[in-house]
């Protein structure tokens, strides 16, 4: 009787793969389904987020997105696997984002670059932004993240301290007006600072630890006050 052996095949299932590990399979094996499977998570996150925070055109987030992943392709070996996928993708996509602005700019193209961006929606737009910083898009990625790790932390607070913090470092009141407009006395105010600081700071730390790690307790009074 003849006995015929089977071997058996384990084809891996990339969606059971997190980024990291996706990263890692590419690495070691060259293998291009995992970047696919890393185009495919991200391609319609990233075009919503294009869409909502930058005001492009359908043919501009296309754009955009043929060079976010190119590059992506290009720096994949140099992505350290110990930190997440995630931001780091995005911090790609800002850049790139960044430039295709500035190219549109200069191109004289019609479409909307005056979108908000700021700790306080009324305080410029991105041309603003990017006009009147250093040509380097690292900076630019910097106060990114910064604004949106503070603006998640905000929203955390108790309302009475949360405020508080936004009247005296993101409206520029001092705290006697603060006093004054709240009905209550300095001392409560400068108590109520210090305590929203402290949340702030705990939030900032347990969440965003890179940010906290890399800029100190600057982070926590990003407009310098």
């Amino acid at each position: 009787m003849n006995v015929v052996s089977e071997t058996i095949v384990c084809v891996p299932h990339w969606g059971d793969f997190t980024d990291e590990e996706l990263v890692r399979e590419y690495r070691l094996f060259n293998d291009q389904r995992c970047f696919e499977e890393l185009t495919r998570r991200y391609r319609s996150s990233l075009a919503h987020f294009l869409r909502r925070r930058y005001s492009l055109s359908e043919d501009q987030i296309e754009e955009a997105l043929q060079a976010v992943f190119a590059q992506v392709w290009r720096k994949l070996d140099k992505f350290d696997i110990s930190r997440r996928f995630h931001p780091w993708i995005y911090r790609i996509a800002l850049t790139q984002t960044i430039d295709l602005l500035r190219k549109t700019r200069r191109n004289g193209s019609a479409a909307s670059l005056d979108f908000p961006y700021g700790l306080d929606d009324e305080k410029g737009t991105m041309v603003d932004e990017i006009e009147g910083r250093e040509d380097d898009p690292s900076r630019e990625i910097e106060r990114f993240d910064t604004i949106v790790a503070v603006r998640q932390a905000l929203v955390k607070l108790q309302p009475k301290f949360r405020q508080v913090l936004e009247l005296v470092f993101f409206q520029g009141w001092t705290r006697q007006n603060v006093a004054d407009a709240l009905n209550l006395t300095i001392s409560t105010v400068s108590r109520r600072v210090s305590r929203a600081l402290e949340q702030l700071s705990f939030y900032l730390f347990s969440e965003h630890p890179e940010l906290y790690r890399d800029q100190g307790t600057s982070i926590i009074c990003p407009c310098g006050a």
